[in-house]
Formats: C-alpha cells, sequence, structure tokens
C-alpha cells in the first residue's frame, strides 16, 4: 500500500513537471532566443546589438529568427557582418536561401556568393553558384562561379566558362564589355599551358589601356621566371612600360619604350599602347619631346597602312602634348584632326571637348566663334556642361555680352538645359542691369527669364528669374503642373523597394540608404518620401537629405508641397534661433548656410578638416572661441559649434559691410580672395557677380544657399521669394 501511494505521488509530481515544461515551451514558442519578436526587433532598430555576441548560437535553434518575420535571416545577414560574425552572417543567408522565395531568395544568394568570394572562400562560393544558376541563371551569378574557379586554379573549367559567358549580351544585343575576363583567360591558358597562351597576354597588354589588370598580368608572370622565355624582348619591354605607367613610374615607362621606339616596332602602333606613351611622355614632364616624336609617327602611319584607329590615337596624344606644354594651337590642329580620323560619336563628342577647351585657353569670343561649326556636331549636350560653364564665366568676366549673346544664339537647342538655363538669365540679367541694349539681343529680357522658367533645369536660376517676373517658383508651392510631371505615385512597391524598406524593421538604416541610391531609377516617389521620412526620424538626417538631393538631381523625383519639409527640415531649431537672434543674422539664411554646409551633421568631418554644423576649421574656431571668450569648446557640440559659426558670419557681414553674398562667398572661399574679387568685379551687379567668380566651387555654394535661404524664408517665415533674394544680393 505505501508503495502504491508512493508510485502515485511520482507519478503525480511527474505529471507536474511535464505539465511545467510544457507550459515553458508554449510561453518561449513565440519567441526569438528567449525574446519576444517585438522586443528583438525593437532592440535593433534603436542599435542596440550587441546582446547578439552573447548567445550560445550551439544551444538554440538558428531558424527561430523566422518568427521575426518573411525574409529576416536576409536582413539579419547584414546585421551579423557589420558584427564582424561572419559565419552567422553567412549561415542567415544560406537559411534565406532554404526557405525563402522569389527576389529576397534570389538576393540572398547573389550575396552570399560575392561574400564567400570577397573571403577567399572560392569553393563555398562556386558551390553556392552553381545552386543558384539553376534556379536564377543570370549572369552575376555566372561571373562568381567563374571567379571561383579560377582561383582554385580549375583552369579547364574557367575556358569553358568563358566561352559560356560571352552569350550574355547588353539589352540591345551588344557584347558587354568585361575587361577582367581576358586576364582569367590568358592566365588559365598560361597554367594549362594551352597552345599560343603567350598571345593572349600579348593582347592582354596591348589592346587595352594600362590598369591594374596589367600589373597582376605582370605580377602573374614574374612569379615564375621560364613563363617569360616564350615572349620577345619586344613584347616583355611593353608588358614593363605599361606596368609602370599604371603604377604612376613614367620616367620608368619610357625607359622601357626607348627600345621598341628605336625599333620601330610594330607593337608599339595599337591605339591603346600610343595613347599610353602619350601619357608617359606627359607624366615624366616631356611633353614636347613625345610630340616630335608623334609627329614622326603621323607622318609613318599616314604614308603606311595606318588604320583610323591608330591615325585617332596618335592624333589624339599629339594634342594631349601639346595641350600639356601649353601649345594650343598646335593642340587644336592636332585634335581636329583626330575628329576627322574617327566616326564613333564619344570619341568625336571628346575631340570637341578638347578643342573648345584648348582654345578657351587662348581666346573666349574665338571659342564662341567656333561654337557655330561644332554646337550641331556634338552627340551628348551635357558632357560639355563644364567647357561652356567656364566660357561663361569667362565672357561675364571679360563684360563680353555681346558675345555671350551670341553664344546664347547658337547654343539654343544644342546645350543641355542647365547650361541653357544659365546663359539665358546671364543675358537677361545683362539687359535688366543695362550692360547690353535689348536691340543686341535676339531676344527680349521677358523672353529669357520666362525660358529659365520653362527650362526648370537648375533652382537657383528659376527662383532669380521668377523673382523678376514676380512670381513664386512653381518648386516651393508643388504646383499640379509640376508634380504631375514626376513618375506617377505607385499604389504598390516593387519587390526592389519592398526590400529596401525592410531594411528599416531591422535597424539597417545605412544600408537601406545606400541600396537606395544604388537603384535611385526603381524607387518611385512616394516610397523616397517614406524612406527619407523614416531616416530623419530615426536621426539619419544627412542621409535623408543626400538621398533625396540626388533624386532631385536625377530629374526622377519632385516634390510635393508635402514633402519639402523633409528637403528642408529645421532640427536644432531653438539653438539656430538663438544664434541667429544674437548676432542679428536673418535666420532663413543662417538655417541655409547650416543645411548646406553640413546637411545637419554636427560630428561630419570634411576631407579639409572642417568640423562640425557650421564646417568650422579648428584653427579658425579657435581664434573665434577666443574673442568670444568660450572656454574649451567642443566643435562637435551643436551649441557650441553653431555659436562660433553664427559669431563668425556676424563678423563677415560686419566686414562686408552688411554685404550677405559676399559675407557667404568669404565664409567659404576667404574673405582675402572675397577682397580680391569686389576690386575686379566691383562693378558687376549682385545678380552677375557670382557668374564671374574663378571658382565653381565658390559659384555652386553660392547657388545652393540662395536656393535653401528662399526655401526656408517661404516655408515657415512667410517671406516671399524676392525679399529673401534681396537680402541676399543687395540691389536685386
Amino acid at each position: 500500500m505505501h508503495t502504491l501511494r508512493f508510485i502515485s505521488r511520482i507519478v503525480s509530481k511527474a505529471g507536474f513537471l511535464l505539465l511545467f515544461l510544457l507550459t515553458l515551451s508554449s510561453c518561449f514558442s513565440n519567441t526569438v532566443w528567449s525574446l519576444k519578436p517585438e522586443e528583438f526587433l525593437a532592440r535593433l532598430q534603436r542599435g542596440d546589438v550587441e546582446f547578439l555576441r552573447t548567445i550560445d548560437y550551439k544551444s538554440v535553434r538558428l531558424d527561430e529568427v523566422m518568427r521575426l518575420g518573411p525574409n529576416a535571416p536576409y536582413y539579419l545577414s547584414y546585421v551579423y557582418k557589420d558584427l564582424g560574425m561572419t559565419e552567422l552572417s553567412h549561415a542567415m543567408l544560406r537559411m534565406e536561401w532554404r526557405r525563402g522565395s522569389g527576389f529576397w531568395q534570389e538576393e540572398a544568394g547573389k550575396l552570399l556568393v560575392a561574400d564567400y568570394l570577397r573571403d577567399g572562400e572560392y569553393q563555398k562560393a562556386e558551390v553556392a553558384a552553381r545552386q543558384i544558376f539553376a534556379v536564377y541563371p543570370g549572369r552575376d551569378i555566372y561571373r562568381g562561379m567563374l571567379v571561383a574557379l579560377y582561383w582554385q586554379h580549375k583552369d579547364s573549367e574557367v575556358l569553358t566558362a568563358l566561352h559560356k559567358i560571352a552569350a550574355f549580351k547588353n539589352p540591345d544585343g551588344t557584347p558587354i564589355e568585361d575587361r577582367e575576363l581576358e586576364l582569367f583567360r590568358a592566365v588559365s591558358s598560361a597554367r594549362l599551358d594551352a597552345g599560343r597562351w603567350q598571345k593572349l597576354f600579348v593582347k592582354l597588354f596591348s589592346t587595352q589601356p594600362a590598369t591594374e589588370l596589367q600589373v597582376r598580368a605582370m605580377g602573374f608572370l614574374t612569379q615564375d621566371p621560364s613563363r617569360e622565355a616564350g615572349f620577345t624582348a619586344a613584347e616583355l619591354a611593353l608588358f614593363k612600360a605599361k606596368n609602370d605607367i599604371a603604377l604612376g613610374k613614367f620616367a620608368d615607362a619610357l625607359a622601357a619604350f626607348e627600345p621598341l621606339i628605336e625599333a620601330k616596332e610594330p607593337l608599339l602602333f595599337t591605339a591603346w599602347d600610343l595613347r599610353d606613351l602619350g601619357s608617359a611622355f606627359s607624366g615624366a614632364g616631356e611633353p614636347l619631346v613625345g610630340a616630335r616624336l608623334f609627329t614622326r609617327f603621323i607622318a609613318e602611319l599616314r604614308a603606311g597602312t595606318g588604320t583610323e584607329a591608330q591615325l585617332y590615337a596618335a592624333y589624339r596624344a599629339l594634342g594631349d602634348l601639346y595641350r600639356s606644354a601649353d601649345y594650343y594651337g598646335d593642340a587644336i590642329d592636332a585634335y581636329t584632326r583626330a575628329l576627322g580620323a574617327t566616326s564613333e560619336g564619344e570619341r568625336q563628342d571628346q575631340m570637341i571637348w578638347n578643342i573648345l577647351n584648348s582654345e578657351l585657353s587662348r581666346s573666349a569670343p574665338a571659342t564662341v566663334s567656333l561654337l557655330a561649326t561644332y554646337a550641331k556636331k556634338w552627340h551628348e549636350p551635357g558632357f560639355f556642361d563644364d567647357v561652356l560653364g567656364d566660357l561663361c564665366t569667362a565672357l561675364v568676366e571679360a563684360r563680353d555680352w555681346k558675345d555671350l549673346s551670341r553664344a546664347y544664339t547658337t547654343l539654343d537647342g544644342y546645350a543641355d538645359k542647365v547650361t541653357l538655363s544659365r546663359y539665358a538669365f546671364v543675358l537677361a540679367s545683362a539687359i535688366h542691369s543695362g550692360l547690353l541694349r535689348s536691340s543686341d539681343s535676339t531676344e527680349t529680357e521677358s523672353a529669357l527669364f520666362n525660358h529659365v522658367i520653362q527650362l526648370d533645369a537648375d533652382l537657383y536660376y528659376v527662383f532669380l528669374a521668377s523673382a523678376r517676373l514676380d512670381r513664386v517658383p512653381a518648386f516651393l508651392t508643388g504646383a499640379p503642373a509640376l508634380v504631375a510631371a514626376s513618375a506617377p505615385r505607385r499604389s504598390e512597391n516593387t519587390d526592389r523597394e519592398n526590400l529596401i524598406m525592410g531594411f528599416l524593421s531591422y535597424g539597417l538604416y545605412q544600408e537601406a540608404y545606400g541600396m537606395a541610391r544604388d537603384y535611385l531609377g526603381q524607387m518611385g516617389p512616394g516610397t523616397l518620401d517614406l524612406l527619407a521620412k523614416r531616416l530623419m526620424e530615426e536621426g539619419h538626417l544627412i542621409q535623408s537629405l543626400r538621398l533625396l538631393e540626388a533624386a532631385l538631381e536625377s530629374g526622377g523625383y519632385l516634390p510635393t508641397a508635402e514633402d519639402l519639409s523633409l528637403l528642408y527640415p529645421q532640427p536644432y531649431l531653438s539653438i539656430i534661433r538663438k544664434v541667429a537672434q544674437e548676432n542679428k543674422l536673418k535666420l532663413p539664411v543662417f538655417y541655409a548656410l547650416v543645411r548646406e554646409e553640413s546637411y545637419f551633421d554636427p560630428k561630419i568631418v570634411s576631407a579639409a578638416g572642417a568640423v562640425g554644423l557650421s564646417q568650422l576649421m579648428p584653427a579658425t574656431a579657435q581664434d573665434i572661441s577666443h574673442r568670444m571668450r568660450m572656454k574649451d569648446p567642443d566643435l562637435t557640440k551643436p551649441q557650441d559649434n553653431l555659436a562660433i559659426g553664427g559669431y563668425y558670419l556676424s563678423q563677415l557681414l560686419e566686414r562686408f559691410h552688411g554685404n550677405t553674398e559676399e559675407a557667404i562667398f568669404a565664409y567659404n572661399a576667404g574673405y582675402m580672395r572675397v577682397e580680391r574679387w569686389m576690386v575686379q568685379y566691383r562693378d558687376l551687379p549682385s545678380s552677375l557677380f557670382l557668374e564671374a567668380l574663378p571658382f565653381q566651387e565658390t559659384q555652386g555654394y553660392g547657388r545652393k544657399i540662395l536656393v535653401s535661404a528662399v526655401a526656408y524664408g517661404y516655408l515657415y517665415y512667410g517671406l516671399r521669394p524676392v525679399d529673401i533674394i534681396k537680402e541676399i544680393l543687395p540691389g536685386f
């Protein structure tokens, strides 16, 4: 009887224990490694990821991460990669590949192969690539497999794969250029001792520009001295010369080229070798010596059987040599002959650009005359924006308004919208200021300003032209006509957009931003807005602004009125308002300066060493803070940085007698330069002062500040655009 009661108690306790274990299991059945999914994700979103290092992964089931939501392994692979936990990152990608589907599965596969290759795990990369290619037969995956085969020295398979990868074409049916594959072909053939493998190296060196590929090829050849035995002395000299050029050792390259030059070695006369030889002479500081040699080469090519490609390359190299020696007339003659020696549009544009740039170094009016010849011949108008911008600056600096009018008339219909917008505005401003008579222009002042607005290519010129015509720019009002010009706002996102937005749930804000930038053309306006807003809310303001600015520049995104607060936010409002009041600064102007200097990132440091929100150089900040009697200021602290930046701007305003434009330029370029510019351009009205400045960086800086100041004034402070413009441009 006692025995039965004892057994009964044991059974009862066992049942209770079983019930307890079942209950405990039930409690944790919806957890991820003892954390509720919402708590797990919340920690990731606030950047608290170190807890992932403390988990004993041998005692947990990795697939519990599937409870976080669809495609969780894909996103967690990035988290683990950031933590340096490579094995777990790979494990997550393998899980996504096994258990995922569709777009995320394919992306996980591509990422897994790329990671294996980066980490030198070539066998794993090959296996993964073969599996993935069987389901998603794309070129990227196939190329990944090829690279894995190459680094495993599976050379027979490499050569087979090289043959098959050629079947992949561009959308228009043309071959995909991939110069590294030629290196793989040459090296794999050499390792197999395949017949005539030496010819593949000669082709690699002689039909491609000098790059790191030649350095890698040279490294392979010199690993085993016996490999060099199969080449002629001329071929080895060419290899060394190209290797030295790629390494920037131009004098050594010339020494290697010398026996080829003396022997008139045919190898030297391929198009790329001629170009590289010219680069060696320029880089070694011997452009005129090189020019004499190329003049002789060209005579020999013309007398013999020189091809179009050889003559083009020789004439181009000759032009480059003369231009580097400041022999602009001779350079123009050489470029003109190169232009006549090619029928390829891209090469023709390059030669036209070189001709215009060389002529501009001698005479702006003569360059205007050349536009009549070449504007109708170029293929990509945007390619010429920089040289035409320099021409505009030169004409304004010379006060040559008639030639500027002549240039505008010639360029209308041929130049890029950005360039045409600037020319139209400058010409209209010259007429408005009485610097050019209306009778000397083919269009009226009003028509020119209207043309600027219609082109809608540069907000700076649109804002100023609109102010001249007493209009509010459509950009600031989100006018329906303007918004309708952008892509329609889709109701459903694409897979790529959904994948990008998914990063946010895992605290991967930088990854979301980076991929959005890479695939900007695939992002709809609605998704861009949402992503920018989330980035801003999570404290990644600089990425939010950079993303929207890039979208604007791409031309595929036009914000609505509601979106403008994302482009022109007001962080640090209380500090900025206080600093502006204390220093008698216009709040929209100071906000604009801070936005354009730092995009509101308090810890940002420029390449030049400027720090923080106001982008202050430490030496300048130290001097100013001393005058302000500030003790131990920290430039990464918003309050300190803004206080110094605001005081500095107020001092510049005082120095330039309240001229905001000049103070802003001095903030960017230094007051000594601006004082020199004031002497040079004192007769120009404020709207044209910027156009004469010799630094494109300072011109761009001034334009951005004005656009932002107008936007802040209009959006938040009820100021008319023209009033802010007059504040920045006295006498406008």
